[in-house]
């Protein structure tokens, strides 16, 4: 596998000065959540859940412990395909397709998680969640098995000179890829090999953002890694290229967009028609911004409101896409978001998973 040299360009910023200054979150501040609510309402595209998991394992109803979602597809029985949620304090949950909780694994302080199918990987080959592991300092692998049952333990780790925080998966030359990163901007990608030993992984890269970052997807089939860097934008990082001049793309424009406000945090992709899209959750007014991989720019951004039966969405840490049929429920795939703010009625509850049919983004996207 050849060296790979980084390469950026910002997609789109949100703050027109180069100082970075940390601004408190919702949940930490009353009125930065009434500021995210009142400039969420000039927000136009408006959709609703249409299912929520069971809430996760915390200590107490206002602890921030969910976060990231990711999906496993059951090739046999798409409506049997799971849903696990990471919960940053514990370990994992998983919830079938009505929000119901099937399993949960206690490994530790996961905080972002992903998952690849049928992959190759120590001389057989399998369904594999890994995730960032702040407990071990660490980045965990599991395998899978055919109902999507996860092993209680990793059967393989990769140790850490980081605190890790942000973490996604991702098909490199044949190869899975694993890529992390901290709060301090680094960002380090490991592939692995096909044998367990000291050499299964080897530290491809290592790049560093000038401040802190979380969200990441990879895209599999043109080979780039997209990266939020929290209060400066999204960067992709094209790793077919050898080199590539750093740019700005529409910088008025991420000076001036009302709906992009502190901060970015999870990342996903899916595509519609010829057009691939990158979905972001923007907490800073509790939504979601669609940007068009065609031409490098934003499109429009949507909230997820409440309805009779389930509550709006605030605050998304982690999301996620996986674009296939699952039923009648899910025709045209699975939109995942974990939600910052769970209500009961009007009384606040422990933090949850909210799903929403894939052909209401698409809908919002054409």
């Amino acid at each position: 596998m050849k060296l790979v040299h980084y390469l950026f360009i910002l997609i789109v910023g949100i703050s027109c000065s180069p100082e970075f200054v940390k601004k408190r979150e919702a949940r930490e501040d009353v009125l930065e959540f009434e500021q995210a609510k009142r400039t969420q309402r000039s927000i136009r595209h408006r959709i609703t859940a249409d299912v929520e998991t069971n809430p996760v394992i915390t200590d107490s109803k206002d602890q921030d412990a969910a976060d990231d979602p990711a999906i496993w597809y059951n090739r046999l029985d798409p409506e049997k395909s799971i849903v696990f949620g990471s919960n940053k304090v514990a370990g994992i949950h998983a919830y079938n397709l009505e929000g119901h909780e099937l399993q949960f694994v206690r490994c530790g302080k996961i905080n972002n998680i992903d998952i690849r199918q049928n992959v190759s990987i120590a001389n057989e080959r399998g369904d594999i969640l890994a995730g960032s592991n702040r407990s071990r300092k660490s980045i965990d692998f599991f395998r899978l098995s055919e109902h999507g049952n996860l092993e209680e333990k990793p059967f393989y780790s990769i140790p850490l000179h980081m605190q890790p925080y942000g973490f996604c998966l991702g098909m490199y030359e044949g190869s899975l890829a694993a890529f992390v990163n901290d709060k301090k901007g680094h960002v380090a990608m490991y592939v692995l090999t096909n044998t367990l030993n000291e050499n299964t992984h080897i530290r491809l890269h290592q790049f560093k953002l000038k401040t802190q970052v979380e969200g990441m997807v990879f895209d599999d089939a043109e080979q780039i890694l997209y990266v939020g860097e929290e209060q400066k934008g999204i960067f992709y990082f094209d790793l077919k290229e050898a080199k590539i001049d750093a740019t700005l793309i529409a910088e008025s424009q991420a000076c001036n967009n009302p709906f992009i406000r502190y901060d970015i945090e999870g990342l996903s992709l899916f595509s519609s028609g010829n057009t691939k899209y990158l979905v972001a959750s923007i907490q800073g007014n509790f939504s979601y911004a669609l940007f068009d991989l065609n031409t490098k720019s934003y499109t429009t951004s949507f909230i997820i409101e409440s309805d009779q039966s389930i509550d709006a969405v605030e605050e998304t840490d982690g999301l996620e896409i996986l674009p296939f049929p699952m039923g009648k429920a899910y025709p045209h795939g699975l939109f995942v978001v974990q939600d910052g703010f769970n209500y009961e009625q009007s009384q606040l509850e422990r933090q949850n998973f909210k799903y929403i049919a894939l052909e209401k983004i698409i809908s919002i996207a054409d």
